[in-house]
């Protein structure tokens, strides 16, 4: 009596998605079932995982089947379609194939595809294995042909879900993955799609709430820890699968909260409503779903360690170890305190005053505009310097000046520049469509390519391009105007010059006081020249008092600096529009 035959399956699914609703895990080994009672062979043992199959390395239950069928003897390997064994292609499959065959087994699918080897040399009696040339597979063709189309099918579905969820992901909506603690996934209709945001958990929210408000609050990590656990905070239960990932054996999770898990959950920005992902090239966006606090606190619980910065453009940057000392002296350029420091400057040195108070004995403060940069100290008390100030600049009168001769040079010196912003703009519009182009070459050789260290490779490339297609927009921006710009700043120009010492005091932005002192004064100008009276004052100046005496006008000689005076102008109304 011959000796029964024996077998072995193998499965795989990519996801647990993929095996609750597609051919299930369970379904492929009935099948495998039904192959092996028709090879009349017993059913020995199946191998079965969750996982992708575009490779065959990193498939734990894959190679526990080779193992398993070198050691055993094993006539057939069982699978229920070439594209369950892999999705790399037919130089994968081929080695699996002949991995399988090296052990003295069959490699038989369930649909037949697969057919057995013949030896080409049988009717001579010779054997096939002293000339490797003489097994022939009559199918091979048909089963390469098989695996690269699971390739190919791969790829397909790739690249319609992957720039689908990269565009998602972009616009600030949720596409899959992590779940932070504190949300939960909830659902909106825009344009009458739906689409998936981060929504507040009612049960857990309030916990991240606590958090971020005491560490903001200044209360010791140990101490948040102690409260929020009071409050009843227990950390998401989650699956535990077997080794194989086909089987939920248990749970992970529920567990209190500890400083370690704090510090990880404080310096997450997602809880500020901010969204940093792959698919962003690791910038930050905002988020469409909600956010448990605002960025204020979010950078005051952590201190600077986590800083999220919010641009006048709209845009977003993440600054890290952010020394707070640091901030304070960058911020404080703009010290409502004293106003004026940075568009007057030292008889002395030629540097921009500085501005502080001391403190007298009576604990009374004093104070003051001053300078000591490697000279003796020149001060002058606040109120003495300001009033200098502003009187040298009433006495700049802009009244009785023949506007239309002025408006008829300001138009002459616009339409120059804007000529010449065309061609600039035209240049950088060039440069940023070949810059996008690149970027979604780029976007699909890391779609296609299945190598970890070529797809970083690329991300680093495209992160490198997005800051180019950034600062080329930037210089866009700036290099674009139009004729039809003009009419809005003439008005706008009449409001700025006629009433200087009252604009000057209005101006709350220190970059619209220095945009404003380059229109009334040619330089910067000293407190000396300021007490004196003798600043030089600007081109603007000297055209309306010709303009009043209706002296003849340069145009040729003035264009430059008019184009400059109407810059200058754009640069005080764009700030002010933000």
């Amino acid at each position: 009596m011959s000796k029964k035959k024996t077998a072995v399956d193998y499965g795989r699914v990519s996801t647990h998605k993929q095996g609750q609703e597609g051919e299930s895990l369970e379904d492929q080994i009935a099948a495998a079932q039904r192959k092996a009672d028709s090879l009349d062979a017993k059913r020995l043992k199946s191998f079965s995982e969750i996982g992708s199959g575009k490779s065959i390395h990193n498939r734990p239950q894959l190679q526990e089947l080779f193992q398993y069928v070198e050691k055993n003897d094993i006539d057939y390997v069982i699978i229920r379609d070439i594209d369950r064994s892999t999705r790399g292609g037919s130089g994968d499959y081929m080695k699996i194939k002949k991995t399988i065959e090296g052990f003295g087994a069959q490699l038989v699918d369930t649909y037949g595809i697969i057919q057995p080897s013949q030896n080409t040399l049988e009717h001579f009696g010779l054997d096939y294995n002293d000339y490797d040339w003489a097994n022939y597979s009559p199918s091979e063709a048909a089963e390469r042909l098989k695996a690269d189309a699971a390739k190919d099918e791969r790829r397909t579905i790739l690249n319609r879900l992957i720039p689908a969820e990269i565009k998602l992901v972009q616009q600030g909506y949720y596409a899959g993955g992590h779940v932070n603690y504190g949300f939960r996934v909830g659902k909106v209709f825009v344009d009458g799609k739906q689409r998936a945001i981060f929504e507040q958990c009612p049960d857990e929210a309030p916990h991240i709430y606590e958090m971020f408000q005491m560490r903001a609050n200044g209360y010791s990590d140990q101490e948040i820890v102690d409260a929020v656990n009071k409050m009843g905070y227990r950390s998401k239960i989650k699956r535990r699968f077997n080794k194989e990932r086909t089987k939920i054996i248990g749970t992970t999770g529920g567990n209190i909260l500890d400083i370690k898990a704090l510090q990880k959950m404080i310096a997450r920005p997602v809880y500020a409503g901010i969204t940093i992902h792959r698919y962003t090239n690791y910038n930050p966006i905002y988020s469409k779903g909600n956010s448990i606090v605002d960025i204020e606190t979010f950078n005051r619980a952590n201190n600077g360690k986590v800083f999220i910065k919010e641009n006048l453009d709209g845009s977003l940057d993440m600054l890290y170890n952010n020394d707070p000392v640091k901030n304070v002296k960058r911020r404080m350029k703009d010290n409502p305190l004293y106003p004026i420091k940075s568009i007057v400057l030292c008889p002395e040195c030629g540097s921009p005053f500085k501005g502080s108070a001391s403190t007298s004995k009576n604990k009374k403060r004093h104070p003051a505009y001053h300078c000591e940069r490697g000279h003796k100290r020149v001060s002058t008390k606040k109120a003495e310097f300001e009033a200098r100030y502003f009187k040298a600049l009433e006495k700049i009168s802009f009244e009785g000046a023949n506007d239309q001769r002025l408006e008829s040079h300001l138009k002459s010196a616009w339409s120059d520049h804007v000529k010449q912003s065309g061609l600039a703009s035209e240049r950088h519009s060039e440069h940023v469509r070949e810059l996008e182009s690149e970027k979604e070459r780029i976007v699909e050789k890391i779609i296609a390519t299945d190598n970890q260290t070529v797809s970083e490779a690329l991300e680093k490339k495209l992160e490198t391009i997005d800051d180019e297609i950034k600062n080329s927009k930037n210089d866009l921006r700036e290099a674009k105007v139009s004729e039809g710009d003009i009419d809005e700043l003439l008005a706008f120009a009449k409001t700025v010059v006629e009433h200087p010492a009252k604009t000057m005091q209005l101006a709350e932005d220190f970059e619209v006081r220095e945009a404003l002192s380059e229109i009334y004064f040619k330089e910067t100008p000293t407190y000396t020249e300021i007490v004196s009276g003798t600043p030089q004052m600007s081109v603007i100046f000297s055209l309306y008092e010709a303009s009043r005496s209706e002296k003849s006008l340069n145009v040729e000689q003035c264009v430059t600096n008019w184009k400059q005076y109407v810059i200058s102008l754009k640069k005080i109304h764009s700030i002010l529009e933000c």
